[in-house]
């Protein structure tokens, strides 16, 4: 198991560690630094990350399920594809973070740059112009353009038009007194 820094210098490398939460368990008994490191599609969920500091580390396509960001530094970190269903951001700096395409369905915001509320049968996440609702993730404004059908068809086990018309108003103004913070 190694940990690398994007530039491709090795922080560490041991055989005995099988998988990521070992390395990083290890990494923080042994104050190893870990900005910039990459541990990209790597396993994290229900991990506890508490004060660390990942700024610019790069997490494309890990699994996040879970977690416990409280208090760490994720500046500039890269969490493209990455999935958080379920993790707790409180306190946590995730300041110019990448996370086009990752998934925030029920996580607890940061109250600043990841907003969260629940309404209904589903959870709301808002980061900058991505509104999260249940699994679905659009741009606020293709929300707003979609169709009848298209919110009907989105989830067919329960009566998502139903509720869409009925929290409609409340997601976006949800969406509009956070827009001035998330940007």
């Amino acid at each position: 198991m190694k940990l690398v820094r994007t530039d491709g210098t090795v922080i560490f490398d041991r055989e005995e560690l099988d998988t990521h939460e070992k390395l990083l368990k290890y990494c923080l008994v042994n104050t190893i630094p870990m900005a910039n490191a990459d541990f990209s599609w790597a396993d994290f969920s229900w991990v506890n990350f508490g004060e660390v500091d990942f700024r610019g580390a790069d997490f494309r396509g890990a699994d996040f399920s879970r977690a416990d960001f409280s208090g760490a530094d994720f500046l500039r970190a890269d969490f493209r594809s990455a999935d958080f269903r379920g993790a707790d951001f409180l306190s946590a700096d995730f300041w110019f973070a990448n996370f086009k395409d990752a998934d925030f369905e029920g996580v607890k915001g940061d109250g600043y740059l990841i907003k969260s509320m629940v309404a209904g049968q589903y959870p709301i996440t808002l980061i900058k112009n991505i509104l999260q609702i249940g699994c679905q993730q659009f741009t606020i404004e293709e929300w707003r353009n979609k169709s009848d059908f298209e919110i009907q068809s989105m989830d067919k086990s329960s009566d998502s038009l139903d509720w869409w018309n009925k929290h409609k108003e409340l997601v976006f103004t949800f969406c509009a007194l956070n827009e001035n913070e998330l940007k």
